[in-house]
């Protein structure tokens, strides 16, 4: 599980995220749900290292993330940005992706089919709509297959057809018990 004691960040004067404490836990979706500009992102981003906490700790099965020889495998992140370099095939984007971090090229055929992107293979990311855009994040995320998926905002300029896939694929994910989700939103309905 990922246990989170007591975060705290301050920016300034300002308490961003105040003794915040919560688990997420195997073969589960947890939400994690709030307004605009509340910490939800910040947070994440202090859950995977990215961000320098003011206080408490967050570990992934009794060890923090920094401990792991292959954190990849551990926990990966679904930005709510664009993170891509348009010029980009899916293909070229994901097999960069694969070279930087040692993962076998095989795996990216496989998430490819896995979200749902074969046929979009070849075409450039500036093409592409934002739900396949949200795919292509997805599929990056899980390149090393990850144990625990963090999303940020995932639903966020999605229509009704690829919400539908989004929920079917995160249930998925967590469906053999090992695995789990911890998912932001503004909009409660999104995550119910």
């Amino acid at each position: 599980m990922i246990c989170v004691e007591n975060l705290t960040k301050i920016y300034g004067k300002t308490k961003v995220v105040n003794d915040l404490s919560f688990t997420v836990n195997p073969g589960k979706i947890t939400g994690f749900v709030g307004n605009n500009g509340v910490g939800k992102t910040t947070t994440m981003l202090m859950m995977l290292g990215l961000k320098k906490t003011n206080g408490g700790r967050i570990l992934y099965n009794n060890k923090s993330l920094s401990a792991y020889v292959d954190p990849l495998r551990v926990a990966s992140f679904v930005s709510n940005d664009d993170i891509f370099n348009p010029g980009f095939t899916v293909r070229e984007y994901l097999r960069s992706l694969a070279i930087l971090f040692g993962i076998p090229k095989v795996r990216v055929e496989e998430v490819t089919k896995e979200v749902g992107l074969v046929d979009q293979s070849n075409k450039t990311i500036k093409k592409l709509s934002n739900g396949m855009k949200q795919k292509l994040k997805i599929a990056a995320a899980i390149l090393a297959e990850p144990k625990y998926l963090i999303l940020d905002e995932p639903f966020n300029g999605l229509d009704p057809e690829n919400v539908k896939w989004l929920r079917n694929f995160l249930q998925n994910y967590v469906k053999n018990g090992e695995r789990a989700v911890f998912i932001s939103s503004h909009i409660l309905i999104e995550l119910a």
